[in-house]
C-alpha cells in the first residue's frame, strides 16, 4: 500500500507551465510501472464524510453545501459511472496522512497543519495500492487559516470552487499548469473571489470519462427456440467502452448456479450439446473495474426425440352410425413439447389436415357407402422432430335394426304387472345391442326409457293402478342406429270399484217430477263400470218398481211414479273384472200438483183513488207450503199463511200498480195469481160519445172533453204524480242531455191521463182507450205558484212522456200560459204522462248563435234534428243548398224560448241529400243577419 500526498501543496500565487494533455491522471509511483490511480466499481458510489468544525465566519450547513455540490457537479459527468454517497457529518480527526477508514473532507487548524506546505490552501491524502493504482482511502484537508466564504466575497476562497478541484484529485485525476489550462476546474492555482472551477470544462470531464467509463450492455442476438441437434452458435450486438465480455449459461432462466465463459468476441459456438433447455446472458467489462448491467436473457431447446402417440376413433368405439366422428389423441413428448398434428382419411396423407395439438378432434371420415373406415395421424414436436404413422379403424353401419312388432296387449289388465312380448330385431352388420321399454301417460308422449334388456320380452312391474300407460320398444345396434315401434297400451284395474254416491234424489228428498232423472257418482278410475238401479215401494226391496241397467252415473224414467207415494233406490256396480260394493239407500216422495192461489180483493182492473188497501185472499194444496210471497210493483214482502188464507196491508202508488201473490209447497211445485190496480186522483163519470162537453177537473190538471170526441163510452181519470221507472229514466236523460237546454223542472206538474172503456157496464184499468180521438181534448196543467214566481212564466211549456224512447216531448202546437190560473193549456188528441217544464229565455240578438250536431247525422243526433240555440224569439231559419236553391224555412213567430230545430227534410218531406248547407238566420222588424254552413252526413 502507497500512501500519496496529493494536491501537490497548491500555492495562491503558483505559476505552472502549460500543458499539452487535454487532463492529467494521477499514478501510484509504482516502478518499473505506474498505475493510474481509480476507485474499484465495488466501492462506487464512494462514501464520504464532513467534519463538523467548518470555517470562521462559514455555517456548518452552508459549508456542506457547498461541499457537496462540489462532489455532485462529478457525478453528473454524463457517460462517467463514478458516483458518491455523502454519509454525513463527522466529529473524527485522525492525524493528518493516516488511514481511520473514513474518507473524509474537513478544516484543519494551522496548529495541525503539519508537514503539509503552510501556504497551501487544501490539500488531497489519496491511500492507493501498488498492485493495481485502485483507491484505498482518500481525504481533502482545507486550511482553516484561510478566509472562506459560500457567495464569493472578496478576499475569500469559495468552497465549491476549491472543493471542485480537490474532488477531481479524489477520483485519481492530476492537477493542470499550463497556460491553457487555466480555465479548467484542474488547474493548480486559486485565486480569492473566483467561482469559474464550480463548473466543470470538457477537458475535466473527459478526464472522469477516461477513469470511469459507462459500459454499454451487450445484445443477445435472437436465437430459435428449438433445435434438434447439440450445434449451435450463442451471438450478440457488443458495446462501447468493452474490454471484453462474460457469457452465462444455466438450465433455469433465474441462472441459480451458472457457468461463466470469458470472451473476447462478440460470439460463442456450441457443439454437441446433450438434450435440454439452455439459457444465456451476457454482459460487458470494461479497461477498469466497471461492467455492464447483464442483458436480456435468451434460450434454447435441444430436441432430437420425435414425440410417440396413439389415435383413437369414437374412443376405440368399433362401429360408428355417421361418417362425423371425434378423433380422441394421446402424445408422450417430454423435452420441446407437442406443436400439431397431420390427421388423413389415407394412407399417403395425399388430403390431410394440420392443426395445432388438441386431446380431441372433430372428424369427417371418408365417404361412400358403410364399410370400416382408418384413420391415419403423426404428431410434429417443438423442434419440428416427427413421430411415426398411428391409425385406428371403425366399421361406418348407418342402418336401423328393423322395427319391432307387439304382441297384442290386452286392453285392460288386473295387476300391476304388464307383461310386453314382441317378434326379434334383424340388424345384419353391426348386430343388435339392446332393447329399451319406454312408457307414456299418453299416447302422444313424452315417452321414458324404464327397462333395459336383450330379450324379447319383459314385464313391467309396480305399475300405477287406475291409468292407461302406453309402450314403444326402441331396438339398438351396437353402432348407435335404433328403430321405434308403434304405441300399444293397457289400462290397470286393479282396485275394485267404489261405492256409489246417489246425488239426485237426496235421502228424505220431495220431488214435483213423476220421471225423475236418478244421478249418482263414483270414485274409480279403473276398467270401465256398469251400475244396475233398483226402485221399489218398500226398503227391502222385495219387488221392484224400476230396475235398469246402464254404463253411465244416470239414469232416466220413462212411466211415471205414483203420487204421494214414498220410494226407495239403491245402485249396484262392477268393472270388467269385479262386482264393487253396492251404494246406501235412500228415499224420496213426490207430488206433482201446484198450489191454487186466489186473491179475492182488490179485483182485478180496480180503479181506486184510495193510497191504502187489504190484499185478501186464499190458498189450496194438498202438501204444506213452504213461502208465499206478495209482489207489489217488483217489492217483494213474505205474507203470513193463517188455514190457508192471507190478509196483508199495502200501499198503492199513483197511477198503475200490479200485485201478484207467489207460493210454493215442500215439494218444489208454484202457484200464483195477480191482479192490476190504478190508483188516481179524480175520475169522471161516464162520457158517452152523445154526450154534451165535459169538463173533469183536479189538483193537478183539467181537461175538457167535446161532444163526440169517443166513439164508445169511457171514463177520464187523471193520478197526480204517479210514479214509474220510465218517468225516472225521462228525468235522467233530460238532466243529463244538454241539449234540452232545460232550466228547471217544476216540481208537483207531473199526472197522468188515462181513458178507461166501459164494457156492459163496467170499467177496469186493464181497459186504457189508446190510439187517436175524434177531436182534441184540451187540457190544462196546472203549476205550483211558489215556484212560477221564480221563473218566466212565458217560458212554461207542457211536455209528454214519449214511452217509446223515453224522453220528454214538448207537447206540439200552440199552447197557452194562464198566469191567473197558473196553468199551461194545450190540445190533443191522446193521453199521456204530462208535465211542465221552464226553457231557456229567448236571445236579445244573434251574436251567439249556436248550430250542432255539425257534421249533422240524423240517425245518431239526440232526437234526430239539427239544433239552433240562441236564437231570438221572431228568429226566421232559412236553409240553402250550396247552389242557393231554398230547403227549409223555420219561423220561430214569437216563440220564448231560445231554440229550433230541423228534422233534415226539405218542404216536401223528403230527406236532404248528403252535403253543405248554408243557414241564413233573420230577426223580424231587425236589420241582423246571421250566416253559417254544415254538413248532411247519412
Amino acid at each position: 500500500m502507497k500512501r500519496t500526498g496529493l494536491a501537490i501543496s497548491i500555492l495562491v500565487f503558483m505559476l505552472c507551465a502549460q500543458s499539452c494533455r487535454a487532463f492529467k491522471m494521477d499514478t501510484d509511483g509504482s516502478y518499473p510501472t505506474e498505475h493510474e490511480l481509480h476507485w474499484l466499481s465495488s466501492a462506487i458510489p464512494v462514501k464520504y464524510y464532513i467534519g463538523e468544525t467548518p470555517p470562521k465566519d462559514v455555517a456548518l450547513s452552508d459549508a456542506v453545501n457547498a461541499v457537496t455540490s462540489a462532489f455532485q457537479v462529478w457525478e453528473s459527468v454524463p457517460s462517467s459511472f463514478i458516483a458518491f454517497d455523502y454519509k454525513g457529518t463527522t466529529t473524527a480527526n485522525p492525524v493528518a496522512g493516516t488511514m481511520d477508514g473514513k474518507n473524509l473532507v474537513r478544516w484543519v487548524k494551522e496548529s495541525e497543519w503539519g508537514e503539509r506546505p503552510a501556504n497551501a490552501i487544501a490539500y488531497v491524502w489519496v491511500f492507493s495500492s501498488q498492485v493495481d493504482g485502485r483507491i484505498l482511502e482518500c481525504d481533502i484537508d482545507f486550511a482553516d487559516s484561510c478566509s472562506w466564504s459560500t457567495t464569493g466575497l472578496t478576499q475569500t476562497f469559495d468552497i465549491q470552487n476549491v472543493a471542485a478541484n480537490e474532488v477531481g484529485k479524489f477520483i485519481g485525476l492530476g492537477s493542470l499548469n499550463g497556460f491553457h489550462d487555466k480555465e479548467k476546474t484542474m488547474y493548480g492555482s486559486f485565486s480569492t473571489q473566483e467561482i469559474k472551477k464550480r463548473t466543470l470544462d470538457e477537458d475535466d470531464e473527459a478526464g472522469a470519462n477516461h477513469i470511469y467509463p459507462v459500459i454499454e450492455e451487450p445484445k443477445l442476438d435472437h436465437m430459435p427456440y428449438y433445435t434438434r441437434t447439440g450445434d449451435y452458435t450463442v451471438s450478440w450486438q457488443g458495446g462501447s467502452n468493452t474490454d471484453y465480455y462474460e457469457l452465462q449459461e444455466s438450465d433455469t432462466p433465474i441462472f441459480i448456479a451458472p457457468v461463466s465463459n470469458t470472451i473476447t468476441l462478440n460470439s460463442k459456438v456450441y457443439s454437441g450439446k446433450p438434450e435440454g433447455n439452455y439459457f444465456y446472458q451476457v454482459r460487458s467489462h470494461g479497461d477498469t473495474e466497471g461492467n455492464s448491467e447483464w442483458c436480456a436473457g435468451d434460450s434454447i431447446f435441444v430436441d432430437w426425440t420425435p414425440p410417440v402417440g396413439s389415435i383413437l376413433i369414437d374412443s376405440g368405439a368399433e362401429f360408428i352410425n355417421t361418417v362425423g366422428a371425434v378423433l380422441y389423441f394421446t402424445c408422450i413428448e417430454t423435452l420441446s413439447g407437442i406443436d400439431t398434428t397431420v390427421v388423413s382419411n389415407l394412407a399417403d396423407f395425399s388430403i390431410s389436415d394440420t392443426s395445432f395439438y388438441s386431446d380431441t378432434k372433430a372428424w369427417v371420415l371418408e365417404s361412400g357407402s358403410d364399410g370400416t373406415r382408418t384413420v391415419y395421424v403423426v404428431f410434429y414436436d417443438e423442434a419440428a422432430n416427427t413421430s411415426v404413422v398411428y391409425s385406428d379403424t371403425i366399421v361406418v353401419d348407418r342402418v336401423q335394426p328393423s322395427t319391432v312388432t307387439f304382441a297384442p296387449v290386452p286392453d285392460w289388465t288386473d295387476t300391476n304387472s304388464v307383461v310386453l312380448d314382441w317378434d326379434d330385431t334383424l340388424d345384419t352388420m353391426a348386430g343388435l345391442l339392446r332393447y329399451a321399454v319406454l312408457r307414456s301417460d299418453s299416447y302422444s308422449g313424452p315417452y321414458s326409457e324404464i327397462i333395459s334388456c336383450d330379450t324379447s320380452a319383459c314385464a313391467d312391474t309396480d305399475v300405477l293402478d287406475g291409468q292407461e300407460w302406453f309402450y314403444r320398444i326402441k331396438a339398438y345396434d351396437r353402432a348407435g342406429n335404433y328403430s321405434v315401434s308403434d304405441p300399444d297400451s293397457t289400462f290397470v284395474d286393479v282396485a275394485a270399484p267404489g261405492i256409489p254416491v246417489l246425488t239426485f234424489p237426496q235421502d228424505n228428498a220431495k220431488i214435483n217430477d213423476a220421471t225423475p232423472l236418478f244421478t249418482w257418482s263414483i270414485a274409480d278410475t279403473g276398467s270401465p263400470l256398469t251400475f244396475r238401479i233398483e226402485v221399489s215401494e218398500t226398503i227391502s226391496f222385495p219387488s221392484l218398481t224400476y230396475e235398469n241397467t246402464v254404463t253411465s252415473q244416470s239414469c232416466g224414467l220413462t212411466e211415471a211414479l205414483a203420487v204421494y207415494t214414498t220410494y226407495y233406490w239403491r245402485v249396484f256396480v262392477w268393472d270388467v273384472f269385479r262386482s264393487g260394493t253396492v251404494s246406501a239407500t235412500y228415499s224420496f216422495s213426490m207430488d206433482t200438483y201446484p198450489p191454487q192461489v186466489y186473491i179475492q180483493s182488490p179485483e182485478n182492473g180496480s180503479i181506486t183513488n184510495a193510497a191504502v188497501a187489504v190484499c185478501t185472499g186464499t190458498i189450496e194444496d194438498s202438501s204444506p207450503v213452504n213461502t208465499a210471497v206478495l209482489y207489489l210493483n217488483g217489492a217483494a214482502q213474505v205474507i203470513n199463511i193463517n188455514t190457508g188464507t192471507f190478509f196483508e196491508t199495502i200501499t198503492f202508488k199513483k197511477g198503475f200498480n200490479e200485485i201478484s201473490v207467489l207460493v210454493c209447497d215442500a215439494y218444489g211445485n208454484t202457484g200464483s195469481s195477480a191482479v192490476s190496480i190504478d190508483c188516481i186522483t179524480v175520475i169522471s163519470g161516464a162520457i158517452f160519445p152523445s154526450s154534451a162537453e165535459t169538463t173533469v177537473p183536479s189538483a193537478y190538471a183539467e181537461i175538457t172533453v167535446p161532444s163526440g170526441a169517443f166513439s164508445e163510452t169511457v171514463e177520464i181519470a187523471i193520478a197526480g204524480s204517479p210514479v214509474y221507472d220510465s218517468i225516472a229514466v225521462a228525468n235522467n236523460a233530460a238532466a243529463a242531455d244538454r241539449n234540452l237546454r232545460l232550466v228547471t223542472e217544476l216540481g208537483g206538474t207531473i199526472c197522468e191521463a188515462l181513458a178507461f172503456r166501459i164494457i156492459d157496464g163496467v170499467f177496469s184499468c186493464t181497459q186504457v182507450l189508446t190510439g187517436l180521438f175524434n177531436k182534441d181534448l184540451e187540457i190544462a196543467v196546472f203549476y205550483p205558484v211558489s215556484q212560477a214566481i221564480l221563473l218566466a212564466e212565458d217560458a212554461l211549456r207542457a211536455y209528454y212522456l214519449d214511452t217509446g224512447t223515453l224522453r220528454w216531448v214538448i207537447v206540439p202546437g200552440a199552447q197557452t200560459v194562464d198566469k191567473v190560473r197558473r196553468c199551461v193549456s194545450f190540445n190533443v188528441n191522446h193521453l199521456s204522462i204530462f208535465r211542465i217544464m221552464s226553457l231557456s229565455f229567448a236571445a236579445q240578438d244573434l251574436t251567439g248563435v249556436l248550430v250542432y250536431p255539425n257534421p249533422f247525422t240524423p240517425s245518431s243526433a239526440v232526437g234526430g234534428k239539427l239544433k239552433f240555440t240562441k236564437l231570438t224569439a221572431k228568429a226566421v231559419i232559412r236553409i240553402y243548398t250550396v247552389s242557393g236553391e231554398l230547403v227549409y224555412t223555420i219561423d220561430k213567430a214569437g216563440d220564448p224560448t231560445d231554440r229550433a230545430e230541423w228534422d233534415g227534410k226539405n218542404t216536401a218531406g223528403e230527406n236532404a241529400a248528403n252535403g253543405l248547407y248554408y243557414y241564413v238566420i233573420t230577426t223580424e222588424g231587425s236589420a241582423e243577419k246571421k250566416i253559417g254552413k254544415f254538413v248532411v252526413r247519412k
